[in-house]
């Protein structure tokens, strides 16, 4: 989990440092001051909303699951096809979350494989 919250932080740093230049923008542009009530309150909250360790996590989680699955005998093809359909999901939410363009491009690419492996999972079984 901490590796990858290391690997997150550079995005999410980028992120803050473009929410506080927008926000400086707003106060200027507004006559509010910097101290505008709540602002530094959502400004952590989309910080917040921007992490993607949990998703991370659990797509990794999925993926060891999935190897797992296909190191054991029998039929696995409904299983797999379930544990993909959830790695397709998180991957759906990283890429709601993602605030990083390249990040995002990455994200459609582990997106159309898992697509792929769940095309041939349904012929396990």
């Amino acid at each position: 989990m901490r590796k990858v919250g290391r690997q997150n932080a550079p995005i999410l740093k980028s992120y803050v440092s473009r929410l506080r230049q927008r926000a400086l923008e707003v106060v200027a542009n507004t006559g509010l001051g910097p101290e505008a009530k709540g602002l530094n309150t959502e400004l952590a909250v989309l910080v917040e909303r921007a992490d993607l360790t949990e998703e991370v996590v659990r797509l990794e989680s999925h993926l060891a699951q999935c190897q797992a699955l296909l190191r054991t005998d029998g039929p696995v093809g409904r299983k797999l096809e379930f544990l993909l359909q959830e790695m397709l999901r998180e991957a759906n939410t990283l890429s709601a979350k993602c605030v990083d363009v390249d990040l995002a491009r990455e994200l459609l690419e582990v997106k159309a494989e898992i697509d792929r492996m769940r095309e041939q999972a349904l012929n396990l079984e």
